[in-house]
């Protein structure tokens, strides 16, 4: 077995395999067939998994367990899930999902078949599941949200995506895994916080966020149209306090590109929205803000000076 540990370590499927079942049809020191439990099983699978098994292979192994007297768990249906999702066998996937299996689902079976329907734009049977894991009781993967808003705007089903982040609690979010191999398109972000400014969703506005630095995980920092993004959200939803907060940041992170920074915090051009915004409340907004910085009484003399053009 100490052999058998250090090809699953090493990776060697093929050699894994083949030891399975070659140890499967020896004999032990009695001079009786070996024994083993589910778990030991479950890595047989795997490794058939792993050199390309079909998913209805893994299902006829899994039939064979009969045969050894054991009782597939979680993990066996899962790796079958994973086979189906390598193979885009979404029917087959939610089939078994609805199977009734005792065993069946958790959080991982979840997430494997929401996001191989995200993976198909099949938006609406994803967010069946989405309510029956969170009916469940089970935490929406960062992973699988990110999936889901990819899904949504390149559909342009930006009301569903709002109504999913409705659904689900940010903590909810906030807590789940951030996969450090796992990066969003931040020209996504982009467009779900402009969409976030469109519907006046504030929670679509946090949501995105929290999922764009989740996905960074504090490697890089924000694009500054991604920052811009979030400055007209909150323009839009009259949180003035927050933009102006957000260009704080904004400043921090990239007031230092030199040939571009004009542009960027120019009140004339990127910053307009935010201007127009202030202007809706006339000096009254201005008066309200609390002033931290230098930079925003530059720009607070720089928007009197638009209002009064």
């Amino acid at each position: 077995m100490n052999h058998f540990a250090d090809l699953m370590i090493q990776q060697c499927w093929i050699d894994v395999k083949e030891l399975f079942e070659f140890w499967v049809r020896s004999l032990d020191e009695n001079g009786k067939p070996n024994k083993f439990d589910v778990n030991l099983y479950n890595h047989y699978l795997r490794a058939n998994l792993m050199i390309g098994a079909s998913a209805g292979d893994l299902l006829d192994f899994v039939a064979q367990m009969d045969d050894f007297e054991l009782v597939p768990n979680l993990a066996s249906f899962n790796l079958i899930l994973k086979a189906m999702r390598q193979a885009k066998e979404t029917e087959a996937a939610e089939k078994l999902l609805d199977g009734g299996k005792e065993s069946l689902p958790n959080d991982e079976s979840y997430d494997l078949v929401m996001g191989m329907l995200f993976e198909m734009r099949r938006v609406e049977a994803a967010l069946k599941y989405i309510d029956m894991a969170l009916q469940s009781g089970y935490k929406l993967s960062i992973k699988v949200f990110t999936e889901c808003i990819a899904c949504c705007v390149s559909q342009g089903q930006l009301d569903t995506l709002v109504t999913l982040i409705e659904r689900c609690r940010l903590d909810d979010l906030l807590v789940a895994k951030c996969y450090f191999e796992y990066a969003v398109d931040e020209g996504l972000i982009v467009s779900a916080l402009a969409t976030a400014g469109r519907t006046y969703s504030s929670n679509l506005l946090d949501a995105s966020w929290a999922t764009l630095r989740c996905s960074l995980c504090q490697k890089k920092v924000p694009s500054p149209e991604s920052f811009l993004g979030k400055i007209y959200s909150h323009a839009s939803l009259g949180n003035l306090q927050k933009a102006f907060g957000t260009l704080h940041e904004f400043d921090a992170a990239h007031g230092n590109l030199v040939n571009e920074a004009e542009d960027l915090f120019s009140p004339f051009t990127s910053l307009y929205p935010l201007v127009v915004a202030c202007s809706k409340k006339g000096f009254e907004a201005l008066d309200s803000l609390q002033v931290v910085h230098d930079l925003y009484l530059i720009m607070i003399c720089r928007i009197i000076v638009v209002l009064k053009l």
